[in-house]
Formats: structure tokens, C-alpha cells, sequence
């Protein structure tokens, strides 16, 4: 694959590189190994459709959950001897 790239840009690369000790190939693959890591879309609609069909009372279920972590305060507690 060929890109073309502009002339300032090439030498703002060429400084880098040598301030840095890196080629320009290694700076413009890490440019764009960052810039795909921050543009990544999240498929987030695989999660649309999990409850469908499932008929439960929301306040129900929040209650069933928070239940699962429901302790005793006693058992944190202690007296202080003083």
C-alpha cells in the first residue's frame, strides 16, 4: 500500500524520530495503531434484544440482586475496650 504524505509532514517525522530514536515507519505506525484504538466503535447492539421475551418486575429483580449482597453489619462491628 502506498499513501502519499506531505513534505511537513514527512520531516516533522524525520525530528521526531531522531529525538525520539525511532524510524518514521515506527512513529506512523504507532499514529495510526493509536488513532484506530481512539476511533474504535464498540458494537454495542449486540446487547440490544437480551432481555426481550424475559418478563420480570424490574423492582423485583433490582431487589433480588441487591439481596445477593446484603450482609450483616453485626459481622463488620466490634466494641472498642478502651
Amino acid at each position: 500500500m502506498r499513501i502519499k504524505i506531505p513534505e511537513k509532514f514527512v520531516q516533522e517525522l524525520t525530528l521526531l524520530g531522531e529525538k525520539e530514536q525511532k524510524s518514521r515507519d515506527t512513529l506512523i505506525h504507532e499514529a495510526i495503531k493509536e488513532y484506530l484504538a481512539r476511533r474504535k466503535v464498540t458494537d454495542i447492539s449486540v446487547a440490544f434484544g437480551l432481555w426481550e421475551g424475559r418478563y420480570i418486575d424490574a423492582l423485583a429483580y433490582e431487589q433480588a440482586l441487591r439481596d445477593e449482597w446484603r450482609v450483616n453489619a453485626s459481622d463488620f462491628c466490634y466494641q472498642r475496650s478502651d
